[in-house]
């Protein structure tokens, strides 16, 4: 017998080969011995369970019917999937990519974007800390997508594409209190603005979880609301809510030039680069006495500003982003509890949900829109196709219950045939900054021949744009002024004369005169200018006059 002992209960029992096996309900547990030499003593437990087993079966590969296994001779380098009784898939595990079904960690160096012209791959992407003079772009063999979740001092980062629920890990950071991010396609790269310290910092996704953050800029900022990354220029652009400016900062360079300043009344409160239109759109509250929201395009080197959107904002918390594959911007209002949705020209503007929670931050990640409450520890999203107004939440322990999280998604490299990867920009033309002018996006011009990309030099505070080149302002006398863009330098007296005495006419801009005071009794003023009567039919023709 092979219960010598009365408290065993048996249940279930079955054979396979010379081994028995059975369920107890004494102990919830499957035990086996040797059905030939089997005794009391040598019994084995295989399995303990919570609960009681109630029958178990064997199979019996002789008595099996004989049918083939796709996955048996497959050529799958980590996981092998039946799909049907003759095809098989393969898969990976989670933060690695199939190709040619193989699966692969993110290599240092695969293949590389090349965007200086050059046929060949001649080195990785540089640093953060230094110059990229070759304009080589390291696309990498794989890259996992993320949605990175901070708030204080505390991040995480979420898998949001993998099976099942996903998995959250807290890291603290080396910073004070993070208050906006941005991230960096091309080194993987995940920039924060640290509220407290009034610094920007960068970490590489791969050191995530170490949490050791590098300097990028100490000085000078203010409250910057929020940041975005420009990948035809390689700028990160930042806004400053207290400076009332819009700022590039060149990663190639490491130099930095105000593209926009907003007017004194006016505060900025968020933005988003349209890369592929060479585009901002910027949420503007119009003064703190009428406190009107209305949102403008403006273009990356600052000019061409216009209103897009003007009325049913109330904020205080706006928040736009861009979908380049989809052309469209989200826009999230707090105050409305409400995620629009508008072409980046400010047409077609659609609800995509009613919330009933508030929204203060925004993100969106391949097919899917995220969001967070204000205040509390929970992450909402929704498919970006999705017609009903189906929403999804996630509670975020490991943050406090009266959190305010700030959310960031990461992207893919651009795709290698991106006509933007040969814009000028990325050959460096200038010394300091080098921007976008507004364009048309290359969807316009589906043959290239007329697309035309066309860059503009910004310097830093201090210096004049000469060419290409920043420089110093040319040193002036007592009795001079200073040609602000052609960089020379004239007498005072030719300030509003009415001729022009700096190269670009710098000394007649802004001029309130009276020609009667400046011309002479045979001269007619035209365009700035005193002109002989004789000529003044140049005035009428639009025909140049001569100094």
């Amino acid at each position: 017998s092979l219960f010598e002992e009365p408290f065993h209960h048996p249940y279930s029992i079955s054979v396979f080969e010379n081994t028995v096996f059975w369920s107890d309900w004494t102990s919830n547990s499957i035990q086996t011995t040797d059905k030939v030499h089997g005794t009391a003593q040598k019994r084995n437990v295989l399995l303990k369970l919570d609960t009681p087993v109630l029958g178990m079966h064997m199979y019996h590969p002789v008595l099996m019917n004989t049918t083939s296994n796709p996955c048996s001779n497959n050529n799958c380098s980590h996981l092998c999937f039946v799909t049907s009784n003759a095809t098989h898939v393969c898969a990976c595990p989670d933060g690695m990519e199939i190709e040619n079904n193989q699966c692969h960690h993110q290599l240092p160096v695969s293949a590389c974007i090349m965007v200086d012209g050059s046929p060949d791959c001649k080195q990785p992407p540089p640093p953060m800390d230094t110059r990229n003079t070759r304009g080589v772009i390291d696309v990498g063999n794989y890259r996992a997508k993320y949605l990175v979740v901070g708030s204080g001092q505390l991040f995480t980062k979420i898998q949001y594409n993998a099976l099942g629920n996903p998995e959250c890990h807290a890291t603290h950071f080396d910073i004070g209190r993070v208050q906006a991010m941005a991230y960096d396609r091309y080194r993987d790269s995940l920039f924060i603005y640290d509220g407290q310290r009034r610094t920007i910092n960068y970490i590489n996704m791969s050191d995530f979880t170490l949490g050791v953050t590098h300097l990028l800029i100490y000085n000078g900022l203010e409250n910057v609301v929020d940041m975005d990354y420009d990948y035809v220029t390689d700028n990160l652009y930042v806004l400053d809510a207290s400076r009332r400016v819009v700022e590039a900062v060149s990663l190639r360079t490491q130099k930095r030039a105000i593209v926009h300043r907003f007017d004194i009344q006016e505060l900025p409160i968020s933005f988003c680069i349209l890369s592929d239109y060479g585009r901002m759109l910027v949420a503007v509250v119009e003064s703190e006495m009428h406190n009107t929201i209305h949102i403008d395009s403006i273009g990356l080197d600052g000019n061409q500003r216009r209103h897009v959107l003007m009325n049913n904002l109330k904020g205080p918390h706006i928040r736009l982003r861009y979908v380049p594959e989809t052309e469209q911007v989200f826009i999230s209002d707090e105050s409305n509890g409400i995620i629009d949705f508008i072409h980046p020209e400010g047409t077609g503007r659609e609800n995509y949900r009613e919330l009933t929670s508030t929204v203060t931050s925004l993100a969106i990640a391949d097919n899917y829109v995220f969001w967070t409450d204000r205040k509390t520890p929970r992450l909402f999203w929704s498919d970006i196709h999705e017609a009903s107004p189906k929403i999804r939440r996630m509670d975020l322990a490991l943050f406090p219950n009266t959190t305010q999280l700030l959310i960031q998604a990461t992207n893919s490299l651009p795709d290698p045939k991106d006509p933007l990867l040969n814009h000028p920009c990325l050959k460096n033309p200038c010394s300091d900054v080098c921007v976008q002018l507004p364009h048309d996006t290359p969807q316009d011009h589906p043959k290239l021949a007329n697309f035309e990309m066309k860059y503009k030099c910004l310097c830093p505070p201090g210096l004049l744009v000469n060419g290409n080149q920043c420089a110093k302002p040319a040193a002036c006398g007592s009795d001079e002024i200073l040609c602000h863009r052609s960089n020379i330098c004239v007498k005072q007296d030719a300030r509003c004369d009415g001729k022009v005495d700096c190269p670009k006419s710098e000394d007649e801009e802004g001029c309130i005169v009276d020609p009667a005071n400046i011309c002479t009794s045979d001269e007619i003023f035209c365009r700035g200018l005193c002109i002989n009567k004789e000529k003044a039919s140049m005035c009428s023709t639009g025909e140049k006059p001569n100094k």
